[in-house]
């Protein structure tokens, strides 16, 4: 049971720092475009799913976007 917890305190901390870094990188983008920058971050989104099922082997669920 403890390696299940170990491998899944490491997918936990590996998911956080990708998100660090794309909160990191939307903040940027927001910070040069003022207006409406947010959505250049939009096809980043792929390659973050991409890299979470590299890094934890799980292929995350796509969100909709909503109108």
């Amino acid at each position: 049971m403890a390696v299940l917890e170990t491998k899944f305190q490491d997918w936990a901390n590996r998911l956080k720092i990708i998100s660090d870094e794309i909160g990191k990188e939307m903040q940027r983008i927001n910070d040069e475009h003022p207006y409406g920058g947010i959505e250049d971050v939009g096809w980043k989104v792929d390659e973050a799913l991409e890299m979470i099922e590299v890094t934890c082997g799980v292929k995350p669920k796509k969100i909709k976007k909503s109108k």
